[in-house]
């Protein structure tokens, strides 16, 4: 099976001022990542839109952001080997 994190929205708003905007290249990365998972019996996507902090940066807010993406691993996984 496969477990996707999808990329976070950072890539919707700007660096400079925080605003945010259209960029079809990440909403496409972002598509393609839930169309790929969503095809396949044995594979799923996870969130990380609430992972990147209130200034919406490009990485995990450290440690607690990593933290909750590897615990979303997990369950994720052990659902996909116990075929739940």
């Amino acid at each position: 099976g496969f477990v996707i994190g999808r990329l976070s929205d950072s890539g919707f708003y700007r660096r400079r001022d925080k605003k945010r905007v259209e960029n079809s290249d990440w909403k496409g990365i972002r598509d393609a990542q839930e169309a790929f998972a969503n095809s396949m019996e044995r594979a799923v996507w996870i969130d990380t839109d609430d992972l990147n902090g209130e200034k919406n940066e490009l990485h995990l807010i450290k440690p607690g952001g990593y933290e909750t993406l590897g615990k979303r691993y997990v369950d994720a996984a052990l659902k996909l080997v116990n075929g739940k």
